[in-house]
């Protein structure tokens, strides 16, 4: 996962968001996930704030609007986007969910730990340790 200062950037005629940063970085922003932070055509204030990863997605044909396949006929051709996992409206807000969800996996390894001296089994621990 990366991040973006979103300093500007361009709506689709459905609402979604070709976001670009100072350097000229651009990222995808899906109109859901826009929505969800109340950002529309009308609202938005630079700067925000994206992590961001990069996509596999299929093609459609222009025509057709059906996916275009590889040679083989039954693969999707797919290309690579980067797109937006989350977005934040601050600096503070971004920098918070990446402590919340660092400190969330510290968290859990401490109370595995602390299971395994509380009298779990090797198996019981063995198990919540897959959820992590």
């Amino acid at each position: 996962m990366k991040n973006l200062t979103v300093t500007s950037g361009k709506f689709s005629a459905i609402g979604n968001l070709q976001a670009s940063d100072i350097l000229g970085k651009k990222i995808f922003i899906h109109k859901n996930l826009l929505d969800s932070a109340g950002i529309t055509p009308a609202t938005i204030k630079y700067p925000f704030f994206a992590v961001w990863k990069t996509e596999q997605i299929g093609q459609l044909d222009p025509i057709t609007r059906k996916p275009i396949m590889k040679e083989d006929g039954v693969t999707p051709f797919k290309v690579d986007r980067d797109e937006a996992t989350a977005i934040f409206l601050t600096k503070d807000a971004i920098k918070q969910a990446h402590v919340d969800n660092d400190s969330l996996d510290r968290e859990i390894e401490t109370a595995l730990r602390e299971a395994s001296s509380a009298g779990l089994s090797q198996a019981s621990i063995n198990k919540l340790s897959e959820l992590v």
